[in-house]
């Protein structure tokens, strides 16, 4: 049945094969340790999975996750007719302590793109800063995804759900001349296989290399997604016009750049308010 729910994911629900295999891990780990069949699994049997969990130092949200798997497993296997409920359906998650996106300022974005010293680079870091994209999202690109007339760019995101965000020619000259510079369909083109696009951890090298000799050894790809989507709504943008962009499925998700706002707002109060700096 294993099998079975992760064709019904990649085929029913398109998800990427990343998230399959992460889905699988996921059911093959549980399974391996329960070692029942699956009908016979009770709600305890989840628990002490999670126990387990816990035990061998996987973070809380790692365990979420995994719980989660489980659920959407047993949801299936009840419209399958193979079980009458789902075991996992009354455990609940583990709190996880929410905490804010780092964030790249325009002076430590320049400090890096300054030390960048060939163009494909500068086109790869720049893209994620201007468009907010995921790492996944932008190794896929193609030239055609490009409209720079109509000023859009067409972006497949998770669950092969294509969204277009807008973009400002003007503030990303450097992937305007990467692409100028050669005529292959991938904007960022494999240098290993002929034919295919570069990959994520191409990115997260890039990322890494440059963000470390600039001196700043927190930053990673998605820190530039976090820049853009805090620096639209301090900005006045619309949320739910960002949530959009940034192609996230749940509001919910794009209200950690409020929260993250909020925080970097107080922050600068405690710094500058003249009743609180009398005081210190």
């Amino acid at each position: 049945m294993l099998e079975k729910f992760l064709n019904h994911l990649e085929i029913e629900k398109n998800y990427s094969k990343n998230t399959i295999e992460a889905y699988r891990a996921d059911l093959e780990q549980f399974l391996n340790f329960i070692y029942k069949d699956i009908k016979e699994v009770t709600r305890y049997d989840i628990l002490n999975f999670l126990k387990y969990l816990k035990i061998q130092g996987y973070s809380p949200t790692t365990s979420n996750r995994k719980l989660a798997s489980i659920k959407s497993f047993y949801r299936f296997l009840m419209l399958e007719g193979e079980v009458n409920v789902n075991p996992a359906e009354l455990v609940e998650s583990a709190k996880v302590e929410r905490t804010l996106p780092r964030i790249v300022s325009l002076d430590e974005y320049q400090k890096i793109m300054s030390l960048i010293d060939n163009l494909e680079d500068r086109a790869l870091i720049e893209l994620l800063f201007t468009t907010g994209i995921r790492r996944e999202e932008a190794v896929h690109l193609k030239r055609s995804d490009f409209d720079f007339n109509l000023g859009i760019l067409k972006v497949n995101g998770k669950g092969k759900k294509e969204r277009v965000i807008p973009i400002i020619t003007n503030i990303m000259p450097n992937v305007v001349l990467w692409l100028n510079q050669h005529d292959e369909e991938w904007v960022f083109p494999s240098k290993v296989k002929k034919g295919e696009p570069n990959t994520v951890r191409w990115v997260n090298k890039v990322v890494r290399k440059w963000a470390d000799k600039a001196g700043y050894n927190d930053i990673t790809p998605h820190s530039f997604r976090h820049s853009f989507g805090t620096y639209l709504y301090e900005n006045g943008a619309d949320v739910k016009a960002i949530q959009e962009m940034l192609g996230h499925e749940s509001i919910d998700t794009t209200n950690i750049y409020a929260q993250s706002s909020i925080k970097r707002n107080k922050q600068e109060l405690l710094k500058a308010h003249p009743l609180i700096k009398r005081l210190e």
